[in-house]
């Protein structure tokens, strides 16, 4: 099956909403997250006895897969640059409603840059810290070093990984690679989830943060070094693979009109 590493406020709800457009029934999304969690043997268990499952969405996944939960399956995820995140995990939690824990009630008494210093205090969870890297490393009970990165770099390589910020070209990619298995994967999608203004360029958005930021900036940048570096992996390895597709320029053309016929 397909096994969705759903990061958070990486556009995982509108790939899962594609997924279960695919697959139906036979899709699950974020199935016993508690159980799985730090567990690559339940993980293992719960893809043996799904037998009639095309695909799987947690949030949680234990990362790096084992051997032969790798072998079997086909691990997709998604990475975001790492300064965008932390906005977009800002703006989430400032519009949640109702009782959501400290890290909403402080996105909603703080400015963003009040926000990221406190999140960056010890102990308040790497949320906006390096968060890519220790989930694709699974080093979340320990510091995130650089033989976190070389892990995550690993699992990056083996997965089936797209970009947030080109998604759609994340997406035709998938559909490339996974659709002689999958005869039934379709990707087109309609936003789900959506933070922040998606009028602004990449370029544009990280230009506002940083004024926004201020001297705080640097701190978050410090904060995701390791994250940049893995993004920056994970933009080459996209790019490369996306040479491979043929007819890439039509496809393209044909993804766009199929998301606009579901808008």
């Amino acid at each position: 099956m397909i096994l969705h590493a759903h990061l958070f406020k990486n556009a995982g709800t509108t790939l899962d909403w594609s997924l279960a457009r695919s697959f139906g029934e036979q899709f699950l999304a974020h199935t016993e997250d508690d159980a799985i969690r730090h567990n690559p043997a339940a993980l293992a268990a719960l893809v043996q006895h799904q037998a009639t499952l095309q695909a799987l969405s947690s949030h949680w996944l234990p990362l790096p897969l084992t051997e032969g939960v790798a072998a079997a399956n086909r691990l997709v995820l998604l990475l975001r640059h790492p300064i965008i995140r932390a906005q977009s995990v800002y703006l989430f939690e400032r519009r949640q409603t109702g009782d959501h824990g400290p890290s909403s009630d402080a996105a909603k008494r703080m400015d963003f840059a009040s926000f990221v210093r406190w999140r960056l205090e010890p102990g308040r969870g790497p949320v906006i810290n390096n968060f890519q890297t220790r989930y694709l490393s699974g080093a979340f009970g320990r510091d995130c070093d650089e033989q976190s990165l070389r892990v995550a770099r690993a699992t990056l390589q083996e997965a089936h990984a797209g970009i947030v910020e080109r998604y759609n070209d994340s997406m035709i990619l998938f559909e490339s690679e996974l659709g002689d298995e999958f005869p039934r994967l379709d990707l087109a999608s309609r936003p789900q989830n959506v933070s922040g203004d998606d009028s602004l360029s990449d370029a544009q958005r990280l230009q506002q943060i940083e004024a926004e930021l201020g001297d705080t900036y640097g701190m978050l940048l410090e904060a995701n070094a390791h994250d940049l570096a893995l993004y920056q992996c994970g933009l080459e390895q996209l790019n490369a693979r996306l040479a491979q597709v043929e007819n890439l320029v039509g496809k393209r053309k044909a993804f766009q009109l199929r998301c606009e016929a579901l808008a």
